[in-house]
């Protein structure tokens, strides 16, 4: 009876330690955002990849303020200085455009070009809001240099990580080995 017992006991470990992938406690498995369709590695190739809550560069500012839902926002030519709608941004209008979207407390910038959003910068956000703003890959702020690495991949620094593709960059800025910000970018296409 008690071989009985120790046999089901370990099938039953087995089977949770299965279900479970095998992780050492306190760590999580990070998963891309439920907006997305990432593969389970970092690929630098992906658009997609470069953003936040289903948001990325390289995407139309209609579908990135649909993505990020702002409660309040502001566009501001850098050249012209002129205010402009996200209308006149989707039709092309503006030189480099700078706009700062106001979302669940926080702020969020984006840059866009020809009615393309080439830039999404994210920091200074509330510790108890830091979920609503994770990256397309999962990565939450103030997360861990190690859930960088985990789910970008292996790369030096100390204050900052980047991650670099042909098309596209991703900038995380660190403090006392925790991301307080992040930054997606195109980068310049020499033509």
């Amino acid at each position: 009876m008690r071989n009985w017992k120790m046999i089901v006991g370990s099938a039953v470990l087995a089977s949770v330690v299965a279900l479970t992938g095998c992780q050492p406690t306190g760590t999580t498995s990070l998963a891309p955002t439920e907006n997305t369709t990432l593969a389970p590695a970092f690929d630098p190739e992906n658009a997609k990849e470069f953003g936040i809550r289903g948001a990325h560069v390289g995407e139309g500012i209609k579908e990135v303020m649909d993505a990020l839902k702002p409660e309040k926002y502001e566009f501001m030519d850098m050249i012209s200085r002129e205010s402009l709608t996200v209308e006149q941004l989707a039709k092309g209008e503006g030189n480099i455009t700078t706009g700062i979207l106001f979302a669940d407390q926080a702020q969020v910038l984006v840059t866009v070009q020809k009615g393309v959003v080439t830039s999404i910068m994210v920091g200074g956000i509330p510790q108890e809001q830091s979920d609503k703003f994770k990256t397309n890959r999962g990565l939450s702020m103030y997360d861990s240099i190690d859930k960088v690495k985990q789910s970008y991949g292996e790369v030096a620094g100390d204050k900052e990580l980047t991650y670099k593709g042909s098309k596209y960059q991703v900038t995380f800025s660190l403090n006392n080995g925790k991301v307080i910000g992040y930054r997606f970018d195109m980068m310049a296409q020499n033509s």
